[in-house]
């Protein structure tokens, strides 16, 4: 299990999908076709284009829960440190 409680591809991904490839899938016939590919990146690039330009840039982007997740760990050792981590690492 991933930070966060997640599982599979959803801790890496910005739009937080555990399974992008199963949910490609838009007849449900347990194969992606290229049209579906196609229709799905387009519809995820449509949700992280914020300021709909047509172009993706790093401010729009949101933090995987991976790197949010470091982030705050970051944060806590800068505030303590010395201090071993939480999971004993």
């Amino acid at each position: 299990m991933t930070p966060g409680g997640v599982q599979g591809a959803a801790a890496f991904s910005l739009l937080g999908e555990a399974q992008p490839v199963a949910g490609s899938d838009r007849n449900l016939d347990g194969r992606v076709d290229m049209g579906e590919v196609r229709w799905a990146a387009d519809q995820r690039f449509r949700l992280l284009d914020k300021d709909m330009d047509g172009a993706l840039t790093l401010a729009e982007l949101p933090q995987t829960r991976v790197q949010a997740a470091a982030a705050r760990a970051a944060g806590r050792e800068r505030r303590n440190p010395g201090t071993a981590p939480l999971n004993g690492g």
